[in-house]
């Protein structure tokens, strides 16, 4: 089964008065599931046990949990991962397992302007500074 999900146009690229860029999107890989489809608890432990041996620091039983208790029919289990760091996560396929390419802003010069240029949020919608100022519906 597929879904319609519209796209988003991807933020700019965000330039000193130089030339210099200062903010860029890049491409990231964000992984979710809908435990309606994913009903094989071997599955969900399965793709659970993957992510944390790709991500140390999320722990399968933490995600087998918050598959196991959403009520809805998708639920995130981890965003903004680079793909360099994704470990062969963007190749499994069992059903109900969502992949999805998702921009993250990176911040070249880190905090040293980020008063000016800004942030965004998870869902790389601008919060504040430029960011939140250049925002085009």
């Amino acid at each position: 089964m597929k879904a319609r999900v519209p796209l988003r146009a991807d933020r700019g690229n965000i330039y000193d008065r130089n030339g210099k860029l200062l903010a860029a999107s890049i491409e990231c890989l964000s992984f979710a599931c809908d435990p309606t489809l994913m009903k094989d608890s071997t599955a969900r432990a399965r793709i659970c046990k993957l992510i944390s041996q790709a991500i140390p620091e999320i722990r399968a039983q933490d995600l087998y949990n918050k598959i196991t208790l959403s009520t809805g029919s998708f639920v995130w289990l981890v965003r903004g991962i680079l793909p360099t760091e994704a470990h062969g996560l963007d190749t499994i396929r069992e059903s109900g397992y969502i992949i999805a390419r998702e921009p993250r802003r990176s911040y070249i010069y880190g905090n040293d302007c980020a008063q000016v240029v800004g942030t965004t949020d998870t869902d790389n919608k601008g919060l504040c500074g430029i960011e939140l100022g250049w925002i085009r519906f």
